[in-house]
């Protein structure tokens, strides 16, 4: 019986998929179906795409595609969506427009002024007032001290690595809004904090 399902198996694999005795029409529709799957996009291609269309965009104007309240919806969404280490969830956003907006970057400017050469200064004070302030909103996304060192009391064993974690999952979360707003067709660029808006 073994060496009967054996033979049955490998006389199954030898046959070619498009038998050269099988009708034309038959061998036509079954290319067309080859093709038809090698054609049609995985699972993930959507995913990637997005990714793919992602991009810094420095020239940012006043203005939204969308409401500013499905803007904070996309930020709770990745905020809830994104993963963390041991379900920590240490990252926090704020979300600025209007005047918050315009007095964060008016803020940025003043910080920066005792720290850049004077000669750098004036082109920092351009780069800020036509690339960042000129935008509709800012993202401000943080990391909770408190709730970091929360974690580390709780689990000593990881305690040194729990920082570098919490900022992967910030990556992660900032990652997810960028996409996101991107498919929404609103331009972002990413920025560094600078140190002066470091809480005590």
């Amino acid at each position: 019986m073994r060496a009967v399902a054996r033979a049955a198996v490998s006389l199954a694999r030898s046959r070619p998929i498009f038998p050269s005795a099988a009708p034309p029409a038959v061998r036509h529709a079954l290319r067309s179906q080859v093709r038809a799957m090698a054609s049609a996009p995985s699972p993930s291609s959507a995913f990637l795409e997005v990714a793919k269309e992602r991009r810094s965009y420095y020239m940012l104007k006043k203005g939204s595609p969308i409401p500013d309240s499905k803007i904070i919806e996309i930020v709770q969404e990745a905020l809830k969506q994104a993963p963390s280490s041991f379900n920590s969830q240490t990252s926090r956003i704020v979300v600025l427009f209007g005047a918050d907006h315009d007095w964060l970057w008016d803020t940025v400017l003043e910080v920066l002024k005792p720290i850049a050469p004077p000669e750098v200064y004036p082109n920092t004070v351009t780069k800020v007032n036509t690339c960042f302030k000129s935008g509709h909103g800012t993202v401000l996304f943080f990391e909770d001290n408190s709730a970091v060192k929360g974690m580390q009391e709780m689990y000593p064993l990881y305690q040194e690595r729990f920082p570098g974690w919490a900022h992967e999952t910030s990556a992660i979360i900032q990652f997810i809004c960028w996409c996101a707003l991107e498919q929404e067709g609103l331009g972002a660029t990413l920025q560094v904090c600078v140190a002066g808006f470091r809480h005590p």
